[in-house]
């Protein structure tokens, strides 16, 4: 079951409230930090035990990434292995075709 959205914080001590059900003793492993809203919470059914999954938020500011240095375009083809926007050309691996007086070489022996 999974209980979206909380107006108000659902845990009082050792217990939380789930609308439409009540208030449910629980076993809280860890206090909700500081700062840190409930923002949902899913009630599980796990072999045969009830467990409760809380989703929880904070406000957090994070600075914008800023670009640094060239972009760059990349092109994966079957003529060309990559092509880069600025103009430079990478030949397929030719794996098997380099390795093949290897395996004559085992084929043989």
């Amino acid at each position: 079951m999974l209980f979206p959205q909380f107006k108000t914080n659902p845990i009082t001590g050792w217990q939380i409230s789930l609308p439409k059900i009540g208030i449910i003793p629980i076993n809280l492993h860890r206090p909700i930090p500081e700062g840190f809203v409930v923002k949902q919470a899913r009630v599980l059914r796990k072999a045969d035990r009830w467990e409760v999954v809380l989703t929880i938020e904070s406000e957090v500011s994070r600075p914008e990434a800023q670009p640094h240095g060239e972009a760059i375009g990349i092109d994966l083809g079957l003529e060309k292995f990559l092509t880069t926007s600025d103009r430079e050309f990478i030949a397929r691996p030719r794996f098997l075709t380099s390795l093949y007086r290897e395996l004559e070489l085992l084929r043989v022996t």
